[in-house]
């Protein structure tokens, strides 16, 4: 699987597009698990700390799935069908840095968890229905080992490498906040 990425640079642009984002993802995952704790573990007991925590990201979920669902349903054939591949897979990446812009201009726990629901919505609903249409066009060997590849250790190496940034400069937090 991993060969064949080095080999064929189209393989190497589908994963460019399943795991890039998981960096992005994952750096700004923690930065609002981290702003909600702070929010709300600051005068809360213990106990009520770890339910609100639990309510708030049951919230985060259950807005996931929604934008996902309501985008899968009504958005993504549309999307593909009237812009065409090529421009729905530009379309994430685009609404990532949009989402990421947002984050940085209003810098709060909300921001994130719109930001958040907005890429990982359209990250099932959108990026990943695209990006199984590029294996369409690739002979079995490469779709078969390849995909396992991508979606087996690819897409871990990109979450490890996010975690290897947060690990990096989350001491001070300050440094890894909105930076």
């Amino acid at each position: 699987g991993a060969y064949l990425l080095l080999r064929y640079p189209y393989v190497l642009g589908i994963f460019a597009v399943s795991a890039l984002h998981e960096v992005i993802s994952t750096i700004m995952d923690f930065q609002m698990k981290v702003l909600a704790t702070k929010r709300i573990g600051s005068g809360a007991s213990k106990e009520h700390a770890t339910e609100d925590m639990a309510a708030f990201l049951g919230f985060f979920g259950q807005a996931t799935t929604t934008v996902s669902l309501l985008f899968s349903v009504l958005g993504t054939s549309f999307v593909v069908r009237r812009l065409g591949l090529r421009h729905t897979l530009l379309l994430f990446p685009v609404s990532l840095m949009i989402a990421t812009a947002a984050v940085y201009a209003f810098q709060s726990r909300w921001a994130l968890f719109f930001a958040m629901v907005a890429i990982k919505g359209l990250s099932y609903a959108l990026n990943n229905p695209s990006k199984e249409m590029l294996y369409l066009v690739t002979s079995d060997g490469v779709k078969f080992k390849s995909k396992s590849w991508i979606d087996g250790f690819g897409n871990r190496i990109a979450k490890a490498s996010g975690a290897l940034v947060v690990g990096l400069f989350s001491s001070p937090l300050s440094a890894l906040m909105f930076y």
